[in-house]
Parts: C-alpha cells; structure tokens; sequence
C-alpha cells in the first residue's frame, strides 16, 4: 500500500462496487468511512454498457463503432448515455465539489 505513511484526510470514491473495494483498505487503515459519489462514476455507455465490440458493430453498423466512436472519440455520445467529455466534466463537477466541502 503505498499510501500507508500519507496524511488522507478524506476518501472518496464512485458508488461503484469495484471502486469501493479499491478505497475500502485505505479507510480501514485510517478508521475512516469511504464517501461515495456517483459523479465520480466512469463514462456511461447507455446501451453499449457492458457489450461486446462485436455486439456493437452488429447492431450499429460497423461505422457506427469505426466513425462515430473511433472518429469521434470524446464527443461521441454513446446512446442513452453520455460522451467522454460529458463524463468528464461530471467527474471535473464532483471533485470541485469536494474540494469546496
């Protein structure tokens, strides 16, 4: 753990699963609570979430996949989800709010 001798006065994490396990231990040395925050969330891939490339390329086309997401990477938004950049100033929103708390 190589934030053992930090001084952490806060840990926060997405309300993720896999996230939290990842701050737990470093809130258990320190006998402090995780804080979730879904802002803290990665990219929401709508009805891409949790396919496979193939998947997409079936149901969308390939273009849909080479131009849209590769082409267009950070922009693009996936549908009924949100765009790397819109995830990114979701995540850039939360963490000033923590900053401000």
């Amino acid at each position: 753990m190589h934030l053992r001798e930090e001084k952490i006065d806060a840990i926060y994490s997405s309300d993720l699963l896999r996230a939290m396990n990842t701050a737990l231990p470093h809130a258990r040395l320190r006998n402090t609570e995780v804080i979730s925050d879904v802002g803290l969330r990665e990219v929401y891939l709508g009805e891409w979430e949790n396919k496979t490339v193939d998947w997409v390329m079936e149901k969308y086309v390939r273009s849909a996949y080479e131009v849209d997401w590769i082409g267009n990477f950070g922009t693009f938004t996936f549908p009924s989800g949100e765009s790397v950049w819109g995830s990114g100033e979701r995540f850039k929103a939360a963490v000033e709010q923590i900053c401000e708390n």
